[in-house]
């Protein structure tokens, strides 16, 4: 079994904006890998990110 995560902070730059501008960011992520024989590894896993306006307490609206 092997177990991962991750937590991330800092600016980044929101580029879908009309006119891209900076942001705060703040990203996490984790998963767990279970190898259940050679044949057979399972490894879910969950990220969240979001991107906060430096000048308010909005988020910019991303879609994947």
């Amino acid at each position: 079994m092997n177990i991962q995560a991750g937590l991330g902070t800092g600016n980044e730059i929101a580029y879908r904006e009309e006119i891209p501008e900076l942001g705060d960011r703040f990203s996490f992520n984790t998963s767990i890998e279970v190898t259940l024989n050679n044949n057979l590894r399972i490894k879910p896993s969950v990220n969240f990110s979001r991107l906060k306006k430096l000048d308010s307490q909005e988020y910019f609206l991303m879609a994947i």
